[in-house]
């Protein structure tokens, strides 16, 4: 058994806290989620809702990025179309 999976709409929320806060990691991002009562219910979650682990985010994201790694270069895509 593995973790569970994200929300996408938390997990939006928590990167909008990110780049806003200019917060360096995700680590500290899960940091701030548990103990920032302002982060934690703009993100979704209540008091005593568990909140993920650090690593979750990334392994929920990286089947976008490989799906982008394996697309092929827009300047190819663009010259077939011209």
């Amino acid at each position: 058994m593995g973790r569970n999976s994200i929300p996408p709409e938390k997990l939006l929320r928590a990167q909008r806290l990110m780049a806003f806060y200019t917060i360096g990691s995700e680590r500290l991002l899960v940091e701030q989620i548990d103990y920032n009562l302002l982060f934690r219910s703009f993100v979704g979650f209540s008091m005593d809702d568990p909140i993920w682990h650090h690593s979750t985010p990334g392994l929920t994201r990286m089947p976008c990025c490989i799906a982008r790694a394996n697309a092929p270069p827009l300047s190819s895509a663009t010259s077939d179309i011209c």
